[in-house]
Order: structure tokens, then C-alpha cells, then sequence
């Protein structure tokens, strides 16, 4: 017989925030699930998925759900004593209480991923992060977007998504803050405790509770400050992904090709300058900076950032090298301090 209510049950919308934790209920409703609490209730279906996931040292239980191009995700962890058991025990109980259900519902199946169009996808979400990382604003962005030939749906979601993408950092930061204060917080009371053994007849306390949500919490802040660019882009992908009710695979693909072509136009330019002018010139010319380096060749290496990052400009660099030789060298040192680039 299925279990129709689970109690002490964490509840987390995604694996990047611990401050978004909050505690509830469980709860069978015909074929599908529902989490609830005073606050707030969620149906989580149709189950697509479910998975057991270590987030920190916590083990938690996640659920793909729901009938959009992308999944969404509830996690779930044990919350008894005061979630200690995710921490120190299993998944297990969430499991056992989740997995009878998946025989009791049609199970849904999701369209097929077209490959191409998801690498079309990554590929203008890429871009779109080059975008924040050279500090552009959301109207210049979306100007940007809808000049690859996307429509306003499609650009309204990616820049969405990029709001999430700007507070990474900030997040880590804050749990980084929190979790140094949980737990020299549990240190100071443990130890102040522990000297008071001759005023207490030997009794004394150790607050493991604060020690684990303070240790927890670290872990999580500092893989989190640890976050690539790949996990970003990934971030990206997934929460425009969810946004979109459809996808027209063609305009995607229209949108990563008048991309490419956009590259492809500016790394020409750039060995033209390289056949013409140089990178670098030993004399006073305006078509170079006061360091004597070629504005316009230090102009495409932003905009093959914005692009790209600098797996792009590598790219770029590497094909200057190929038809110009040595020249690279002079515009490794022109490009030195855009984005993340790094002569190779």
C-alpha cells in the first residue's frame, strides 16, 4: 500500500542556494505529488525522474518533473532532527516513500532532444554570458539577441535567465558569511560550555546543530565561489529551456549561424589588420592606443569575448598564427587583460 503523507521533509527548488530550504510535507494526491507547508504548496508532476544526489555532504533526493522542454527539479532532503539525518544518514526514506508512486502514473514521456538545436542553444547562451561579463546592460543584450533573428519570447528568457547567472556570486558570498557564523558560532558555545564543566557538575554542550549547518553551508558557499564558466552556461541553458513552452529549432539554428558568420567576419578583419597595419607599431599612428597597440585589433578581441570567452579568442589567435607566424605574439600582448584570455 502507498504511504499518502510524509513528515519532516526539507524541500529546495535548486542545488545552489541553502537559504532557500524550507520544511514541509509530503503528500500523495492521486497520481501525482505535492509538497506543502504553512507557506506554500507545490504539485510536482508529471514524475519524470527520480534520482538520489549528494549536495555538500547532505544526501538529498531529486525529482524531475513536469512536461516542458526541460524538466523542472524539486530536491528533497530528510529533515528529522533538524536535517542532521541527510547530513549523517540516506536518502532512503524520501525514496521509499516517492518510488511506489512512479507505478501508479502513466509515465510521461518527453519530446526528443534535437542535439543540433541544443548546441544552437548553448552556443547563443554563451554568447549572451559574454555579454554580462563585459558588463552590458539588459536592454543592450537584448538588442544584441534580437539581431541574431531570435524573437522577443525567445530573447526575453535568456535574459531572464541571466539574472540567476548574475547572482552566483553574491549567493556564495552570503552563504559563505552565514555558514562562518553557524559555525564558529557552535565552536564559541561548545567551548564556553566545556569550560564551565566545574560550575555545571560536568555537564556540558556541543551544539552539533549549529557545527553542521555551519559546515554545510560552507562547502556549499565555496564550491559555489568555485562556479566555471561551463556551470553558468549551464544555468543558462536549463532556465531558458524551462521558460519556452516551444522551440522553433529553425530560428535557433538561423540564430548560432548568423553567429558563426559574425565570428568568422571579424577574425578575417583581424588578419587583415595583422597583413596591413600590425598589431603592434614602434611609431605615433592614430589608428593606435598611447601603448602603442591597434585599437581596432584590441576592439575585435572584445567582441570575440562577448562572443565567446576566450575559448573563441584562442581560436581566433591560433588562426592568426597559422597565416601570420609570430604576429600572434604581438596580439597576445594586445589582447592582455580582456576577459579572461591568457597568451598560450
Amino acid at each position: 500500500m502507498i504511504q499518502v503523507q510524509l513528515d519532516d521533509v526539507i524541500y529546495r527548488p535548486d542545488t545552489k542556494s541553502n537559504d532557500q530550504n524550507v520544511a514541509g510535507r509530503l503528500m500523495v494526491k492521486g497520481a501525482s505529488l505535492r509538497f506543502e507547508n504553512v507557506a506554500q504548496s507545490i504539485d510536482i508532476a508529471p514524475i519524470r525522474h527520480v534520482s538520489s544526489v549528494s549536495i555538500g555532504i547532505a544526501k538529498w533526493v531529486k525529482i524531475d518533473y513536469g512536461t516542458g522542454v526541460a524538466p523542472s527539479q524539486a530536491y528533497f532532503a530528510d529533515g528529522r532532527a533538524f536535517g542532521l539525518t541527510s547530513i549523517f544518514g540516506s536518502s532512503e526514506r524520501i525514496l521509499n516513500f516517492v518510488t511506489p508512486l512512479l507505478g501508479t502514473q502513466a509515465q510521461y514521456t518527453p519530446p526528443p532532444y534535437n542535439l543540433s538545436a541544443l548546441k544552437a542553444i548553448r552556443a547563443i547562451c554563451d554568447y549572451a554570458i559574454g555579454q554580462i561579463e563585459n558588463e552590458l546592460a539588459d536592454a543592450t543584450i537584448q538588442d544584441n539577441l534580437l539581431d541574431l533573428g531570435l524573437d522577443a519570447v525567445s530573447v526575453t528568457a535568456i535574459v531572464s535567465g541571466l539574472g540567476q547567472v548574475r547572482q552566483l556570486p553574491g549567493q556564495a558570498q552570503k552563504e559563505i558569511r552565514a555558514g562562518a557564523l553557524w559555525f564558529f558560532g557552535g565552536v564559541i558555545v561548545s567551548v564556553l560550555s566545556y569550560m564551565a564543566i566545574p560550575y555545571t557538575g560536568g555537564r556540558y554542550v556541543i551544539a552539533i546543530g549549529a557545527l553542521a549547518v555551519g559546515a554545510r553551508q560552507l562547502i556549499s558557499g565555496f564550491n559555489r565561489s568555485r562556479s566555471t564558466g561551463e556551470d553558468q552556461l549551464d544555468i543558462l541553458v536549463t532556465q531558458t529551456l524551462k521558460s519556452l513552452n516551444r522551440m522553433d529549432v529553425q530560428q535557433w539554428q538561423n540564430a548560432a549561424q548568423a553567429l558563426s558568420e559574425k565570428t568568422i567576419a571579424l577574425v578575417r578583419e583581424l588578419i587583415q589588420i595583422g597583413e596591413t597595419d600590425g598589431y603592434i607599431t614602434e611609431q605615433v599612428d592614430p589608428k593606435f592606443d598611447n601603448r602603442l597597440h591597434n585599437i581596432r585589433a584590441k576592439q575585435i578581441g572584445n567582441a570575440l569575448n562577448s562572443l565567446g570567452g576566450a575559448e573563441v579568442m584562442h581560436t581566433a589567435a591560433e588562426m592568426v598564427r597559422e597565416r601570420l607566424g609570430t604576429a600572434a605574439d604581438d596580439l597576445a600582448l594586445v589582447w592582455n587583460g580582456i576577459g579572461e584570455w591568457i597568451p598560450g
